[in-house]
């Protein structure tokens, strides 16, 4: 049975319009898009409830990046618990088919 990722994605409980009232209240939205290489006109749209699709992938990593958030976090409005470390750095490296992310945290001595 194949099942398209875009039905997976849109069938759950996306929380992305939650999610960015409360991240990008009271910033310049405009500024936000252009850092993010979205048009403005996009990012309001997910901010007001319209779910991203699949062509809008990149620019959703950025928004991510751009908001020191996870794509779980990001999307569904989920923290990863897992890590108690606070995250200083993250980019992603493509080369060729391969895509390759680095994170830098800062931690405890607990956690090493």
């Amino acid at each position: 049975m194949s099942v398209k990722l875009e039905t997976i994605i849109t069938s759950m409980d996306i929380r992305l319009s939650e999610v960015l009232q409360r991240e990008l209240k009271g910033r310049d939205l405009k500024k936000i898009a252009n850092a993010c290489d979205v048009k403005p006109t996009t990012l309001i749209n997910w901010r007001d409830g319209t779910s991203p699709n699949l062509k809008q992938a990149d620019g959703l990593l950025n928004l991510c990046r751009f908001l020191n958030l996870s794509l779980e976090e990001l999307l569904f409005n989920k923290r990863d618990l897992t890590s108690k470390n606070e995250v200083i750095s993250q980019t992603i490296f493509k080369d060729n088919s391969s895509v390759f992310k680095i994170t830098i945290e800062k931690c405890s001595k607990e956690s090493i």
